[in-house]
């Protein structure tokens, strides 16, 4: 598979014990979506949303590739892990959703880093890396 084809993102990481931030990304309409959730999904604050250019976009793919993402191991198809380490990353390709926790946490910094980078501005905690 392919980075280029990767439709929609979307990156889970812990912000305190109790409190989770969900960035998810839609490449295709160059939007991002983002919330923090209590453990048991009620939301906590306001959703902050936005638009994405173009060029931070292609920046973004650019460097998943070059991590080689794709071939990052997947979980089964709908686990999600019963306790949250640090981060995960559920993304669409060709509509097939795939599930990672990466190769190391090092790859999930990263990632976490790049995707501030892309919609501006900072999120999650990097105490649980």
């Amino acid at each position: 598979m392919n980075e280029e084809a990767i439709e929609y993102l979307l990156f889970t990481v812990k912000q305190t014990e109790d409190s989770i931030v969900d960035v998810g990304i839609d490449f295709e309409q160059r939007e991002y979506r983002m919330e923090t959730t209590d453990l048991y999904g009620q939301l906590l604050g306001a959703e902050t949303q936005g638009k994405l250019r173009r060029s931070k976009v292609r920046n973004f793919k650019e460097a998943l590739k070059a991590m080689d993402f794709c071939t990052w191991p997947q979980n089964e198809k709908d686990t999600l892990p019963l306790y949250l380490k640090n981060a995960s990353i559920l993304y669409n390709i060709g509509g097939e959703q795939r599930f990672t926790t990466g190769n190391n946490e090092e790859d999930l910094r990263k990632i976490h880093k790049m995707l501030e980078e892309l919609v501006g501005t900072t999120f999650g905690s990097y105490e649980f890396y």
